[in-house]
């Protein structure tokens, strides 16, 4: 695909053009779809990338660029109505709301927008395990959350809440240790001495 794309000057600029905007986390996220990614795939995906005419490059971006669009404020749609059920004690309801939209950008929408949206469901999800007595599948999002973003106080904490109902006080302290620092190292915490 390297020599297709250097040979090819218009696929050279689209690609130049398309990475200027990219951030840090959205070049991770490309090159973990990328990861999993079939090699089948991969060779469907370059042959036409390399056949492609520099008016059907930019319809393919325009393309993919409606799809995420279009995946993002589906769910966020569905986040809102999470939120909605959620503010009426309706905590089953907002539970699955927030799992749609989780799901329907976890793996569909490699980009920042994409997972910080991710996130925010579920946390929020969190919140709901928590209502529900459902500790363990809590604590099991709660990982999730961490393995991708150990900056994220509030899924430390939500576990902590969980683990401290499933009387594990190990991981209690742990969990709210790591909260506090999280909350310390993002100036949103003051430091009075006192132990809490």
């Amino acid at each position: 695909m390297q020599r297709q794309l250097m040979s090819n000057p218009d696929l050279l600029k689209l690609a130049t053009e398309s990475m200027k905007n990219m951030t840090a986390e959205d070049f991770k996220l490309a090159a973990e779809r990328l990861n999993h990614a079939r090699p089948e795939e991969m060779l469907d995906m370059t042959e036409k990338i390399a056949k492609a005419k520099p008016e059907e490059l930019a319809a393919m971006k325009v393309q993919a660029d409606a799809e995420t669009s279009c995946a993002i404020s589906a769910a966020e749609m569905l986040k809102r109505q999470g939120n909605q059920f959620h503010g009426r004690g309706q905590y089953a309801d907002a539970a699955a709301k927030y799992k749609l939209a989780r799901d329907s950008v976890k793996n569909s929408v490699p980009s920042a927008a994409g997972r910080a949206l991710q996130l925010q469901c579920s946390v929020n999800l969190m919140a709901c395990y928590l209502k529900l007595g459902e500790f363990e599948e809590c604590v099991n999002e709660g990982s999730e959350v961490l393995s991708y973003d150990s900056g994220t106080a509030k899924a430390y904490y939500r576990r902590g809440q969980a683990y401290k109902e499933l009387g594990l006080s190990c991981a209690i302290v742990y969990s709210f240790s790591i909260c506090v620092y999280k909350l310390y190292c993002c100036n949103r915490l003051e430091v009075t001495g006192r132990v809490f």
